[in-house]
């Protein structure tokens, strides 16, 4: 028999990692840019990035097994989009998705979706969206993020 709690709370620390993951990876709200071609990581240090050499590229997939023990309770996948253009930005989108095995949705149903479209020249997120189903738990949200005006916005009409 599985135990609920220990299980809710590895699946919860795997779909935490896989936000943090895209967090990092897409900056927040502020940017991880100093300026074109700079970035500061979380540890305080800086480098320089250049968006036509980034270590990753359109249409590159990362899947993953989540295991619990040794168990195979669900599925995730990080996929990179194309390059397109999002309101006049170079951008690329960056979906991160969740689910639980179809054995597990009698426990526990999970079916998380992430996206962002992430500036490929200032590399920051110009929009951020999440649809979390878990168990009972919902969440929908979704911002753009207008970096020149310091302003994130908000589907449901609020500003920050």
């Amino acid at each position: 028999m599985i135990d609920r709690r220990k299980f809710i709370s590895g699946i919860g620390g795997l779909l935490f990692l896989i936000l943090v993951v895209n967090y990092v990876a897409m900056g927040s709200p502020e940017g991880p840019m100093l300026n074109p071609g700079r970035v500061q990581y979380m540890d305080g240090s800086e480098g320089t990035l250049h968006p036509d050499t980034l270590p990753f590229g359109p249409g590159e997939v990362l899947d993953f097994q989540i295991k619990y023990s040794k168990l195979s309770v669900g599925r995730a996948r990080l996929e990179l989009g194309e390059i397109e253009d999002h309101r006049g930005h170079r951008a690329m989108s960056i979906l991160s998705r969740a689910k639980s095995a179809k054995w597990m949705d009698s426990v526990y149903k999970v079916r998380d979706e992430v996206k962002s479209f992430m500036d490929l020249d200032r590399l920051h997120s110009l929009r951020f969206s999440k649809r979390l189903r878990e168990g009972k738990y919902r969440a929908d949200m979704a911002a753009d993020f207008l970096h020149e005006e310091g302003l994130a916005l908000y589907d449901d009409g609020s500003e920050k």
